[in-house]
């Protein structure tokens, strides 16, 4: 088993959480290690997950999904990877697993993230478009989370302004959600999602 492969076992198992990985790190150190001590993690984490981890080191559907993803240009990307992003690092909560596509943010470069409201109002609105094409305008990249509402503007303003865009999603990677943003889905620069890739839509701090 490769280090990808034992990492994406460990984050792309189905009922198996930031707190569990979390866990099994701290006492194991490494995901090879929970592997070859898997009997040895009972109490560690909640049966259910722990049963999902045996479930599949026993039948390998990890091995398939992650060459499913790939066929479809998706990178997996863990702590280990050469292009995990820095800046990620140094978060307290920093995410184990993520699911890529198209280029990350570019390290050299500032970046600033515009979120908010899905029933904004027309302040909100306009103050979303001129900070966000301002900052674009300057090389700044911007993210968002690909929502409807402020998310979406600032997404549009960024590409109107000829910058960079990139979406952290609440769907799986292949899920596109709002549906109405099925044009703005294909002009991100980059489309990420943080942990699981199965998830239809998610809405939770994990993103943010």
């Amino acid at each position: 088993m490769t280090k990808e492969e034992s990492w994406f076992w460990l984050c792309g198992t189905k009922g198996v959480y930031q707190r569990d990985i979390k866990k099994l790190l701290s006492r194991f150190g490494q995901p090879e290690e929970i592997i070859k001590n898997i009997e040895a993690c009972e109490g560690v984490i909640s049966g259910e997950a722990l049963a999902e981890l045996i479930k599949e080191k026993n039948n390998g559907d990890y091995i398939r999904r992650l060459e499913n993803i790939k066929e479809k240009r998706i990178r997996f990307i863990y702590p280990e990877s050469p292009d995990y992003p820095e800046r990620l690092k140094d978060i307290p909560d920093m995410p184990y697993g993520l699911y890529v596509k198209g280029n990350l943010p570019r390290e050299d470069l500032p970046a600033c993230s515009i979120v908010g409201a899905r029933a904004c109002s027309s302040y909100g609105k306009r103050a979303t478009q001129v900070f966000s094409s301002a900052l674009a305008g300057c090389g700044v990249q911007i993210i968002s989370g690909m929502a409807a509402g402020i998310d979406k503007i600032a997404a549009e303003s960024a590409i109107a302004a000829k910058g960079t865009t990139f979406a952290v999603l609440g769907s799986g990677i292949d899920v596109i959600y709002p549906k109405e943003n099925i044009e703005l889905y294909y002009q991100f620069y980059i489309l990420l999602r943080v942990y699981d890739i199965y998830t239809a839509s998610q809405h939770g701090k994990s993103r943010t």
